[in-house]
């Protein structure tokens, strides 16, 4: 992946260590365990990994991305005022 922006978190809300940080979500996926499902929505936490990590693991790891056409993710905007529409 070329175009990504910096982890302005990074240290903060989760490891600054990339293969801390590889190696902790790797192991939240196998411990979820989770059966392939035809998700067609799924609403997960927005907190650190120390927090969301194992409910998020478990929805993503039960998606069965064969079926999967559009993803949306909707999430809120920390850094910038905005009046809404």
């Amino acid at each position: 992946m070329e175009n990504y922006r910096r982890a302005y978190h990074s240290g903060s809300w989760y490891t600054n260590k990339r293969e801390v940080l590889k190696s902790k979500i790797e192991e939240s996926f196998k411990r979820a365990n989770a059966q392939k499902q035809n998700v067609k929505a799924a609403i997960c936490p927005h907190a650190g990994y120390d927090y969301a990590l194992e409910t998020n693991s478990h929805v993503y790891a039960s998606i069965d991305v064969e079926n999967v056409k559009n993803i949306f993710i909707l999430g809120p905007n920390h850094h910038i005022y905005n009046k809404g529409f």
